[in-house]
């Protein structure tokens, strides 16, 4: 795959290697003892991974399934900051909602709120530099940027590694996570799924935000001590995850194909960019073998010219394996997300192509909760009525399209 051969340079000279704790896993913590017994492997996988950390009880967790109500409660929360507000966030764009948001955070500064900001410098405009400005020359207002363009590993290491995270976090208490940034197709035009949590995941978002800090900075500050928010009494079971170029082992690809080793009656994917490597297209055919029920959702239509043709490109072995398929009608369907047995669910950052399971920085949030699950598998349920599906007997692609359908698998990792 190209993006693999533009990834041979060596991001050590870029990222400083930060552990993410200092403490050791405790595989013993009575933590998991809440979690049900056949999904503990995955949880404790993921706990000792580079870029896990151990799950967390008492998560207040609502789910977002447009812009409107998850800006809208954003604006609210972050109107209401105390000490600290951290973002990170891959594109925070020049647009009518990501002005709502600046100007909030430097009024938030203003009053005293320390306020951290990492931005993903080849994600935003560039024709308004002074947006950005308003940003950086704030007082109480730290920015970092995640690549500048002056970077001593050149083009190619530049085009690779992308901080693709969408992290947002409030006074330590709150977190949200997902796969919207701040812009305006987000909040008004795209079908996307996010995740606000009051709770300890959302120190845990924090601490992964204060890891990217402190790989990218030893200048700046990159921790200071917040009360956490306490655990609700009912609240859910949650794991952070991140992933990186400094991940060697690749928690949320493991996580991928450990989950669909565990599950025993469903499993239905939404991404939209959906090139998986090897091993989690047998994974999901292996999975579907043993009786469970995998479905796969993308959008019917890419926003990127030529995901269409790549993204089918696997339709044809999954069909025959047994495997749905469903193209979400407009419009574009653009999150990352799966629900797994009345049990368990995922909700981040990562696509399934080899960019974001290999090179970019990601995050996904692992919810361990019946209710929870019921809820994401209705949301799915409710996407099926807004899709097409795919059959092996109206499936037909042209000659053409099968060549470009090989061509575009080269490079669907790149962009």
């Amino acid at each position: 795959m190209l993006p693999f051969l533009l990834g041979s340079c060596s991001i050590a000279r870029h990222y400083r290697t930060v552990p993410l704790s200092e403490k050791p896993v405790n595989l013993a913590d009575p933590v998991f003892d809440q979690i049900q017994p056949h999904w503990k492997p995955l949880a404790r996988q993921l706990a000792e991974s580079s870029g896990g950390l151990l799950p967390s009880a008492g998560n207040q967790v609502q789910v977002f399934t447009n812009g409107q109500d998850k800006f809208g409660n954003l604006l609210e929360d972050l109107e209401r900051a105390t000490f600290s507000i951290d973002v990170e966030v891959y594109r925070f764009a020049d647009d009518s909602i990501s002005t709502d948001v600046r100007d909030l955070l430097l009024r938030k500064a203003a009053q005293g709120v320390i306020v951290r900001v990492l931005l993903e410098g080849r994600a935003y405009p560039s024709g308004n530099p002074a947006f950005y400005e308003s940003l950086r020359q704030a007082p109480n207002i730290y920015t970092l940027d995640v690549q500048p363009a002056d970077d001593a590993g050149g083009l190619l290491s530049h085009l690779n590694s992308w901080d693709h995270r969408k992290i947002i976090v409030i006074d330590n208490q709150i977190g949200y996570v997902g796969g919207m940034n701040i812009q305006d197709k987000y909040r008004n035009v795209w079908r996307d799924t996010h995740v606000r949590v009051v709770g300890p995941a959302a120190r845990d978002m924090r601490r992964m935000f204060d890891n990217m800090w402190a790989m990218l900075s030893e200048s700046e500050p990159a921790h200071y001590p917040l009360p956490e928010a306490a655990p609700a009494p009912s609240g859910a079971v949650a794991q952070f995850v991140g992933d990186g170029p400094v991940t060697p082992d690749k928690p949320i690809q493991g996580s991928y194909l450990t989950a669909l080793a565990l599950a025993r009656d469903y499993f239905y994917i939404q991404n939209p960019y959906f090139c998986p490597p090897a091993r989690m297209i047998q994974a999901l055919i292996d999975a579907r073998a043993r009786g469970v029920d995998v479905r796969i959702m993308i959008p019917h239509k890419s926003d990127i010219f030529f995901m269409d043709w790549a993204n089918s490109s696997y339709y044809r072995k999954l069909l025959k394996a047994g495997i749905r398929i469903y193209l979400r009608e407009d419009p574009f369907m653009h999150c990352k997300a799966f629900v797994a047995d009345d049990y368990l669910s995922c909700i981040g950052s990562c696509n399934l192509d080899s960019r974001s399971l290999q090179l970019n920085f990601e995050d996904n949030l692992y919810l361990y909760d019946r209710e929870l699950a019921l809820h994401n598998k209705e949301i799915f349920l409710e996407d099926v009525r807004h899709s097409e599906e795919i059959t092996l007997d109206s499936y037909k692609p042209s000659p053409g399209t099968a060549i470009m359908q090989k061509l575009t698998r080269l490079f669907s990792g790149i962009i």
